[in-house]
């Protein structure tokens, strides 16, 4: 937020009170009052029109840095958060498995690149929590594509996370679980956020992301689902109508997973 501070410039004028004086020497006082009263005069003209010449510039300061947070704080257009989305990578520092845990990156699959990869290739397979659970992801950060500050999502990403537990605090660990997540975008830059996962009652998982996702006026969320062994990763409009994709990912082994641990 742009927060413009104005000062307004006050004047006083103090009246000095002369001694008395006898009639010879009144003329003399008269004569250098009129000259010292008509320095101060020029004085005070000389700094109120320096003390303006500061205001405008100040003003004209403060007008320059307004533009330019509004420039920093403008909103994307529909189409260009459609596409920022529907592009990210995905990072799972520690999804869980039965031994402890794994670190997964995807990105979004191309068809002639990654045409034919599977296991055999060596590509790991998903694991188990991710073939069988369908997959909600969101985040605090920067609401509806609008960069805010790291000190401000972080503070919004774990307030998140505390009602993300206090939600799925009624479910067992079959049923939901979460972890922590982040999507990288195209030109580099990063959010965090979560994975709810929920093997079953999928329904109500979908209801909550979506319910937390507009608590924290998030356009949109991502919904994972396997589809006869291939990632498919939707998303789907919260705040945000017409943001809507499809897309199928694959495991991404160049991603650099040491900012996000």
């Amino acid at each position: 937020f742009s927060i413009m501070r104005r000062s307004s410039i006050r004047q006083s004028h103090v009246l000095s009170s002369f001694p008395k004086c006898s009639r010879k020497s009144f003329v003399i006082a008269s004569s250098l009052f009129l000259t010292c009263n008509s320095k101060l005069i020029s004085g005070l003209s000389y700094k109120n029109s320096s003390a303006m010449n500061m205001s405008s510039n100040s003003c004209n300061s403060s007008q320059n840095k307004e533009n330019t947070m509004n420039s920093a704080f403008e909103l994307k257009t529909t189409q260009e958060l459609k596409i920022q989305w529907a592009g990210g990578r995905d990072v799972w520092p520690k999804v869980p498995v039965d031994d402890g845990f794994i670190s997964i990156q995807t990105k979004v699959r191309d068809p002639i690149s990654d045409d034919g990869v599977s296991a055999a290739h060596g590509v790991r397979d998903w694991p188990m929590i991710v073939k069988e659970s369908t997959m909600y992801g969101f985040g605090a950060y920067n609401p509806r594509g609008q960069v805010l500050s790291n000190d401000i999502n972080e503070k919004q990403h774990k307030l998140l996370q505390k009602d993300i537990e206090d939600s799925l605090a009624k479910y067992s660990v079959s049923v939901a679980q979460y972890w922590e997540a982040a999507s990288i975008w195209e030109d580099g830059s990063s959010e965090k956020g979560f994975i709810l996962a929920f093997r079953e009652k999928k329904d109500e998982g979908l209801a909550l992301s979506i319910d937390l996702a507009r608590r924290y006026d998030q356009g949109a969320i991502y919904q994972f689902t396997m589809e006869d062994g291939h990632l498919m990763r939707d998303t789907i409009a919260v705040l945000d109508d017409g943001t809507e994709a499809k897309v199928e990912v694959v495991m991404d082994e160049q991603v650099d997973l040491t900012p996000f641990l």
